[in-house]
């Protein structure tokens, strides 16, 4: 709660102050913002740690879950990839608005596309996107999707993350109707991925399971 966080801020100022004041430290309108600024970093940069390690490294589905949707109360970004993994499209298309940095903007946008099959649309956000690996994979994608398979392979070869490499071949072999290599696969990258990366490819999994059509694995 924001009020802990605060009570906490007050009490290590408090307790930096006193230290300083022992110290001869001259009090000015400089000395309190130092404190300030001092006691926040104390408290922020722990935090921020610990969120980049729930989204790349952490391996606890629940925590990075967790993580995922407090994010998602206060960054457009996060509430439209929160939209995503629930399967609400609509929503997640909705927000795009509201996300002001151009490639993660184009990163929704691109799964907001591919989820309506709108091709061209999802490539030219794709182009904007930073991320190589996730470029190709988007690129495969949708070459998958229109089975175009040389073009698919072809973009597959680009991508170098192996989690994200089974994914793909999880897919491909969902599309040729080979389900016990599309389990296969499947399993392998769930394995060698991790944070976000992992989480999103679980609820993928979930949600295309739930589809009368299915077209593909993840």
């Amino acid at each position: 709660m924001r009020w802990i966080r605060w009570a906490i801020i007050i009490v290590l100022g408090a307790l930096l102050g006193l230290w300083m004041g022992f110290k001869g430290v001259e009090w000015n309108a400089a000395t309190l913002i130092l404190i300030f600024v001092s006691v926040f970093v104390i408290l922020a940069v722990p935090a921020i740690v610990r969120t980049n390690y729930m989204l790349r490294y952490s391996r606890n589905m629940s925590s990075v879950e967790s993580c995922l949707k407090k994010l998602s109360r206060t960054i457009p970004y996060y509430a439209a990839m929160n939209d995503l993994l629930d399967g609400q499209v609509e929503s997640a298309a909705n927000r795009m608005g509201n996300i002001k940095n151009d490639k993660l903007r184009a990163v929704v946008g691109a799964n907001v596309a591919i989820a309506g099959e709108r091709w061209q649309e999802a490539e030219q956000h794709i182009n904007q996107q930073k991320h190589t690996d996730v470029k190709h994979v988007g690129r495969a994608i949708i070459r998958l999707m229109q089975d175009d398979w040389n073009g698919f392979e072809g973009a597959k070869r680009l991508v170098e993350h192996p989690g994200l490499v089974h994914a793909l071949e999880a897919d491909a072999a969902f599309r040729r109707g080979d389900l016990a290599k599309a389990e296969q696969h499947g399993e392998l990258a769930i394995e060698k991925t991790a944070g976000l990366q992992r989480y999103a490819l679980i609820r993928y999994r979930e949600l295309s399971s739930k589809q009368p059509n299915r077209k593909s694995y993840f």
